[in-house]
């Protein structure tokens, strides 16, 4: 990955850092949980830009808990960004 597309965006995920306040990782997973305690597929597939069937895998193949109620909480959210960014 490129070293500039690194800095650009919030690691693990398709927002901009600038357009996100220029925060770090965990600042980002603060504010998402500030309201919630979870989320739900469809905003991690948003924030992350992984589909849908990718995440279900690494559920099954147990690189993340299963979603209590459908619903992701930021623990499983952080796994989420660690395994994309090492993709």
């Amino acid at each position: 990955m490129n070293e500039n597309r690194m800095l650009e965006y919030i690691p693990g995920t398709v927002m901009l850092r600038d357009k996100m306040g220029d925060v770090t990782g965990l600042e980002f997973l603060k504010k998402i949980y500030f309201i919630t305690d979870g989320i739900k597929l469809s905003q991690v597939r948003e924030i992350t830009g992984v589909d849908g069937t990718t995440l279900q895998n690494w559920v099954k193949r147990g690189w993340i808990l299963n979603p209590v109620n459908k619903t992701y909480g930021i623990d499983q959210l952080a796994h989420i960004l660690i395994i994309n960014m090492m993709r």
